[in-house]
């Protein structure tokens, strides 16, 4: 049952484009990425992913201060990512720009540990996107 609320979630999400268009680019980027396969657990850390950044991060994201970005590293155009963050399978990634240029980036690793508990997942993408938008400057 709880799949199937995060499925309607992510739908929900997709619908109503809660992630608003930048006109510019913002200094900090909450980045999920997928690649083609996609299993249940891979849905959960995007769906938990987002639902901790819209939900507490709403203003800095319609200020553009934050982005957040779901990217399928293996689309063409987007094989770069894959040696840009060193990624091996589905990640979220925090990305400090300072002037268009990364200046810093993190791979949460923990999201792996962290999947099946949602409080805590939300609790660890928050206060790591929070230690990135306190380097930004806001």
């Amino acid at each position: 049952m709880e799949r199937c609320g995060m499925i309607v979630l992510v739908i929900l999400i997709c619908l109503t484009g809660l992630v608003p268009a930048q006109a510019e680019s913002p200094e900090v980027i909450v980045y999920y990425f997928h690649g083609d396969q996609r299993c249940t657990t891979c849905i959960r850390l995007e769906v938990l992913t987002t639902w901790a950044v819209q939900s507490t991060f709403q203003d800095q994201l319609d200020e553009g201060r934050l982005g957040m970005e779901v990217v399928n590293f293996h689309t063409a155009g987007n094989e770069h990512f894959e040696e840009d963050f060193n990624l091996q399978h589905q990640s979220v990634i925090l990305v400090l720009k300072q002037n268009g240029q990364t200046v810093r980036w993190k791979n949460l690793e923990r999201i792996w540990d962290l999947v099946d508990e949602a409080e805590a997942f939300e609790n660890y993408i928050i206060a790591e996107t929070n230690g990135f938008l306190e380097a930004e400057g806001g």
